[in-house]
């Protein structure tokens, strides 16, 4: 199966995030920072990638909070946001072609016209897995040669809602902006989203009610005994015929997936420190000075996903 078309090429969105950091949080180009500064966002780049190949060799503990500090939310917006924009269309157009939803993720007895699609992302963060779904409904409507796109409702879960927020207001939010078709359902009330604050993943009771719940780059945040559990009580939330998405970077959090009835899926999408999806270096003087040991092997990006049986058509008369 092809790969999502991608309406904005990875390198045209780096440059976006750039300039809206710039414009929104920095008020000035990066290499005009004084070297304080500057050094500031290199080790904030540098503490999360530690943090990242921790993750990857043993279990998280639950205990990091990101965006404690502007420049910690300036590096995450330079060395991660635009590639987990990018998961999303990727991952759903495959799951989509895979589980012979070509048309939207809802369950396939809806009528996609006038049935609501509900939504929910967990962990969203500053939300750029909320942009790249916008692209995927976007490029839905387009492959259907309708402009106008699946009633459709977005929940997103943050817990750390506030300390996000600075970042969603400077990137998301103009991103979602410019979109002149976004901006056009949004206003017509064809394409709802809801910000929350939440709380902790391991406490968060999701309501019964969506067809497709997204968690990216979240789990391997969580605690493997909490994380069961709440898993468990999430898969129950679907609606009949519903999907649940699991992007992450552990391994052992797909083995305990597969081991809840998911199935494991290579998008196809790679990161490094190399070829076109490096984990670049976007301002060289940020980069220029780092130990060779910054720079990462290359990392396969899976998701695993879980369809709930749809509700059998007799039952669905009644």
């Amino acid at each position: 199966m092809p790969g999502f078309p991608q309406q904005k090429p990875l390198q045209r969105l780096k440059a976006d995030v750039r300039k809206l950091v710039e414009k929104n949080l920095l008020g000035d180009k990066i290499e005009s920072l004084d070297p304080t500064r500057r050094g500031s966002i290199q080790h904030e780049i540098v503490v999360l990638r530690d943090h990242y190949r921790d993750l990857r060799s043993g279990p998280g503990d639950g205990g990091w909070n990101y965006g404690e500090s502007e420049d910690q939310l300036i590096a995450y917006s330079l060395a991660y946001y635009p590639y987990y924009v990018e998961v999303v269309p990727e991952a759903t157009a495959k799951i989509s072609f895979q589980t012979e939803r070509h048309w939207n993720l809802a369950s396939s007895h809806k009528d996609i016209r006038q049935e609501e699609t509900k939504y929910a992302i967990v962990g969203c963060g500053s939300a750029p897995e909320l942009y790249g779904l916008l692209r995927y409904i976007r490029h839905l409507a387009f492959v259907a040669g309708d402009e106008r796109p699946v009633n459709t409702r977005i929940k997103l879960f943050e817990p750390n809602r506030q300390c996000w927020e600075p970042l969603a207001t400077a990137v998301t939010k103009p991103l979602i902006k410019r979109s002149v078709w976004l901006k056009e359902a949004m206003d017509e009330n064809v394409v709802r989203i809801f910000w929350s604050l939440e709380t902790r993943i391991p406490d968060l009771e999701l309501p019964s009610e969506f067809d497709v719940t997204i968690v990216q780059h979240v789990l391997n945040e969580v605690r493997s005994e909490d994380r069961a559990n709440w898993l468990s009580k999430a898969m129950i939330s679907l609606v009949p015929g519903g999907l649940f998405l699991v992007v992450d970077v552990k391994p052992d959090v797909h083995e305990e997936l597969q081991g809840m009835g998911f199935a494991l899926v290579n998008v196809g999408l790679c990161w490094s420190d190399k070829g076109e999806r490096r984990l670049d270096r976007v301002v060289t003087n940020l980069f220029r000075d780092l130990p060779r040991e910054f720079e990462r092997k290359t990392v396969e990006v899976k998701v695993s996903f879980y369809e709930k049986p749809a509700v059998p058509k007799t039952q669905r008369r009644r």
